[in-house]
């Protein structure tokens, strides 16, 4: 089935999963696969992320990137990447009620980290190959995810990048609950 035949939906859901999976292996995690369902999708990593920042944008990465590649987010909330978010925002420090806040931040502030070619063919690779196949082992990943995965320089920046504006959005939610 080609691309633009695919459902619209289809077509998100593997943008979302992408953006985890390409995000994940950036900052350190390892993808074990990426699988398109009934329910939506699912990207499975290594059961604990590098550092608790990374745990954060990893979770916001799907958004950004559907942000990024599609100009917006599909309808609908994907309410497994936002509570996982929020609890690490929580053990951080910010108060529950301003948690949503702090999450919605960081998914509208890391499209950015999607910007770079190598990343975004990387993203593209994946989101096709998914979208046509619905599962992706670690290995099939690695393989389209390559571009991104061996350019040590887009690895230095996007880490970079990511580090630094999950901990902005951190100390200014932190800041806003003395206030």
């Amino acid at each position: 089935m080609r691309w633009r035949d695919l459902p619209p939906d289809v077509r998100a859901v593997a943008v979302h999963e992408a953006g985890h999976g390409v995000m994940g292996e950036l900052l350190g995690w390892r993808v074990r696969f990426l699988r398109l369902d009934d329910a939506g999708g699912l990207c499975r990593l290594t059961d604990a992320p590098p550092a608790p920042w990374v745990d954060l944008v990893v979770s916001a990465a799907g958004h950004a990137a559907e942000r990024s590649l599609r100009g917006r987010v599909r309808g609908g909330v994907s309410w497994t990447d936002r509570a996982e978010a929020a609890a690490v925002v929580e053990m951080a420090g910010v108060e529950a009620w301003n948690c949503p806040e702090a999450v919605w931040d960081v998914e509208e502030r890391l499209w950015p980290a999607f910007e770079g070619e190598s990343v975004r063919q990387a993203v593209r690779w994946v989101v096709r190959e998914l979208a046509r196949v619905g599962y992706l082992s670690r290995n099939s990943f690695l393989a389209l995810a390559r571009p991104a995965l061996v350019d040590h320089e887009t690895r230095r920046a996007v880490r970079l990048f990511c580090r630094r504006m999950a901990v902005e959005v951190l100390e200014r939610h932190l800041e806003g609950q003395g206030a």
